[in-house]
């Protein structure tokens, strides 16, 4: 990377005639203009493909780890599931009945109000 009157530019190759940007004749550098835009993105695309390149390393990395936590854990024999199991479904069971009641009373009660304030 160099300063040239374009901004700064990027020493590309070496030419063996005349080139179409800026060149100095017979085996000279090649240069090309670039903006800092240029540069910026030309980082951005060299960091994506370095995280793209890391990819298979940090996949095959969490599936390890995550192999190693599910032996760590400790899972519930048969009575545990199936006691806590009920647990669940008599939960579920008591508060959509709670939520009925709730809801016929709010019902009856807004119903009640509305009427009462039409007639």
């Amino acid at each position: 990377m160099q300063d040239g009157p374009l901004g700064r530019v990027v020493v590309v190759g070496q030419a063996s005639g005349p080139v179409g940007v800026r060149g100095k004749g017979r085996l000279g550098p090649v240069m090309f203009g670039c903006n800092r835009g240029m540069m910026e993105s030309t980082k951005e695309n060299a960091n994506f493909l370095e995280e793209v390149r890391g990819w298979p390393t940090r996949t095959r990395n969490y599936v390890n780890e995550l192999k190693l936590e599910m032996r760590r854990v400790s899972w519930p024999n048969r009575k545990q599931v199936e006691s806590t199991t009920v647990v669940v479904i008599f939960t579920v069971f008591a508060f959509a009945a709670f939520f009925a009641v709730v809801d016929a009373a709010l019902n009856g009660s807004v119903t009640r109000l509305y009427k009462a304030l039409t007639h």
